[in-house]
């Protein structure tokens, strides 16, 4: 395949042997490979075995274009070492965010408590705060799936277990959250 300059690895197809309208008696070479940016399909006379069609990267929709970079960032393909290791420093990034937040909540919570924030006051904030959390959940179904099942959970159980009501904040009393 090096003589048809695709990049590997690169599958080859034979003629379908189905009917229809999808049906076509040519081979096709296609690369494989993960920078998608650089992905060539290539239909082959049967006969010959010449290249009488290219459809590279370039003659795709603009959005899977898009979805092509997209795709091979997200890899780390499409910068090559550099792409690597920003995927490297954001995941640092991230798991440094996760941990250094669980240890300011565990310094800073209430004493036996969670530790949640009390509930906002009814007001502009507050309804807005739940349209963004319910359109939320309908952009991103399993979201939503999952707050309605948190949302079932401590409805029906968790506020019935005195102790677990307790530390999860579930009181009609508000927490402070300002130390002595």
């Amino acid at each position: 395949m090096r003589a048809l300059d695709l990049p590997p690895p690169v599958l080859i197809a034979p003629p379908s042997s189905q009917k229809g309208r999808n049906a076509s008696p040519d081979w096709t070479a296609r690369s494989d490979t993960p920078n998608r940016p650089q992905r060539v399909t290539l239909t082959l006379d049967p006969v010959s075995a010449e290249v009488i069609g290219r459809e590279g990267f370039s003659a795709k929709h603009p959005i899977d274009k898009v979805i092509g970079y997209g795709i091979a960032a997200h890899e780390g393909q499409l910068f090559g070492w550099v792409n690597q290791l920003l995927g490297v420093l954001a995941a640092l990034g991230l798991i440094t965010l996760s941990v250094s937040g669980l240890v300011i909540w565990w310094r800073r919570r209430p004493e036996g408590q969670l530790g949640a924030p009390p509930a906002l006051p009814e007001s502009r904030i507050a309804m807005g705060l739940g349209l963004l959390i319910v359109l939320f959940g309908v952009l991103l179904p399993v979201l939503g799936i999952s707050m309605i099942a948190i949302a079932l959970i401590e409805r029906f159980a968790l506020r019935h277990i005195p102790g677990v009501r307790r530390w999860l904040g579930l009181d009609h009393n508000p927490v402070s959250f300002q130390k002595p």
